[in-house]
């Protein structure tokens, strides 16, 4: 009985590689219908982001820029709590804060 494998046991495997890899190759640019005449080449990837998310991208990049510790207002608070007048106004806490908001400085104010 004689079995044919089709070249499957060459010695030179890269050959056997490069075959396979010319094969799938041209399966790929020929497919069901025959070769593919007039095919444009592929665009690159593109993406498009909703005014939304671009808001969204700025701000994360402004308080990517900004350090996550401000020294200057941690002393600041210190200094304050030291005096015992941290807190002591609560009204005017929550006006200041709000006032920051309203005015998009968002400093917090001079509580």
């Amino acid at each position: 009985m004689q079995i044919k494998n089709d070249g499957l046991n060459r010695r030179d495997g890269a050959n056997l590689a490069a075959d396979r890899a010319n094969e799938a190759d041209r399966l790929t640019n020929q497919g069901a219908a025959g070769p593919k005449a007039n095919q444009a080449p592929p665009q690159p990837d593109h993406l498009e982001l909703s005014p939304a998310v671009q808001v969204l991208r700025t701000a994360l990049d402004e308080a990517a820029a900004k350090p996550e510790i401000r020294e200057e207002l941690v002393q600041r608070m210190r200094a304050l709590d030291a005096a015992g007048e941290l807190g002591r106004d609560t009204g005017k806490l929550a006006d200041a804060i709000i006032d920051s908001w309203l005015s998009g400085t968002g400093e917090g104010g001079d509580a």
